[in-house]
């Protein structure tokens, strides 16, 4: 990761330095010279300036590249560029660049951290860290906080929870979609377990409105899949 973040941020400034480029003039004699061509102001470059296509004020936009790590075990790969060498002596270091990862791995995180975000993304990371022990708990401590569809899409597609919801006008209500969810489960256990005692499928489907106070369509939905 420190190489290929190192790379990703060293083409962006290349792109940037071709577009200040591609900005300039460079087919006029007069040297720091201002003029307006159709409406278009264009600034000529000195010839120090033309060698390398800048001009001596023209700046960056600062890129900062962050590495997000989706496990739920400490990150034990390299953080810096100094981690994945082999410097002989500590004197070469002034010679070699050093290039670091700004990495958020929520295992390596305390738990009080995650509040530190100011967005819903404290809490996916927070589940993440649970993924593999107590997500739902985490889930239904948050007191039916609602997030954005976009975080519970991304919490069912990286830890896999497999929420049931709906997204109303508040968003997604997390305790919510965790309690259809394990109802979902019960049905489908109860599904698979009728249809091994050999229940037709008329008696499951009137067995498991009559248990679940759910809809025919509900039912039916759940067991195309059983049948394929």
């Amino acid at each position: 990761m420190p190489v290929k973040d190192g790379l990703y941020d060293m083409l962006g400034y290349s792109k940037q330095i071709a577009e200040i480029k591609r900005s300039y003039r460079k087919d006029s004699t007069d040297e720091g010279e201002i003029t307006v061509e159709n409406g278009v102001l264009k600034i000529k470059l000195t010839r120090e300036e033309f060698l390398s296509g800048l001009r001596k004020d023209d700046k960056l936009i600062p890129i900062i590249t962050a590495v997000v790590y989706f496990g739920d075990e400490p990150w034990d790969g390299p953080r810096s560029l100094y981690d994945m060498m082999t410097i002989p002596n500590e004197a070469m270091k002034k010679f070699i660049p050093n290039y670091w990862i700004n990495l958020i791995s929520p295992a390596d995180m305390d738990d009080d951290e995650f509040g530190k975000f100011r967005t819903h993304f404290g809490l996916a990371m927070k589940v993440i860290k649970h993924q593999s022990d107590d997500a739902d708990q985490v889930i239904m401590a948050t007191g039916h906080q609602k997030i954005d569809r976009e975080t519970a899409e991304f919490l069912n597609k990286v830890v896999n929870l497999k929420l049931e919801y709906e997204e109303g006008s508040g968003g997604v209500d997390m305790c919510l979609a965790m309690e259809k969810k394990e109802k979902k489960d019960k049905i489908t256990g109860m599904i698979q377990g009728m249809q091994l005692m050999g229940a037709s499928e008329n008696d499951i489907i009137n067995r498991i409105i009559e248990t679940y106070n759910v809809t025919r369509e509900y039912v039916l939905a759940l067991l195309t899949p059983q049948k394929v």
